[in-house]
């Protein structure tokens, strides 16, 4: 039933099944900020707090298994591109002003560009993202820009798709 309601076979939700009760290492039947935070590749993520925020529907900082596959439905092939830009838009967005500053882009940088000098790209990430969408706004990028820019970017679709049916 779950697969119907979000978009995803059978297939894809016992695999996502498999993968959730991995996370789930107490077996409380939810997976919690610690259990994600066990995990190598986002152990160092400054994000972690605000993207385990926006997979939790009942904002309890537990995500359970319908979080889980509903999450997982809004990144499958074949699902709007919308909902998965609304979603990294707001991992960024820390005070939920539907704009991201100066200071949230600067972070961002540091997390996307490591290497970089995170002030100059920011500004520079500023400039281009609102000279795309036909914007002025010297200090942020709006959300209606951020959804302009990203939608001309080649291969965004694929690139925001996961096909949870593979290994």
């Amino acid at each position: 039933k779950l697969g119907e309601k979000f978009g995803l076979d059978e297939m894809s939700v016992l695999r996502l099944q498999k993968r959730f009760l991995q996370l789930d290492k107490d077996y409380s039947g939810t997976v919690e900020k610690e259990d994600l935070a066990d995990l190598e590749y986002i152990r160092d993520e400054p994000y972690l707090r605000q993207v385990l925020a926006n997979l939790d529907s009942d904002t309890d900082a537990k995500l359970t298994f319908e979080d889980f596959v509903r999450n997982a439905g809004m990144f499958s092939k074949g699902a709007p591109l919308e909902p998965k830009l609304k979603f990294i838009f707001s991992v960024f967005d820390y005070d939920f002003d539907d704009e991201l500053s100066v200071s949230e882009v600067q972070q961002m940088c540091k997390v996307i560009f490591p290497e970089e000098d995170a002030t100059e790209k920011a500004k520079t990430l500023i400039e281009e993202v609102n000279r795309e969408a036909d914007e002025v706004s010297p200090d942020s990028i709006p959300y209606a820009a951020f959804e302009v820019y990203m939608k001309r970017q080649p291969n965004i679709v694929q690139l925001l798709s996961i096909d949870f049916a593979k290994d």
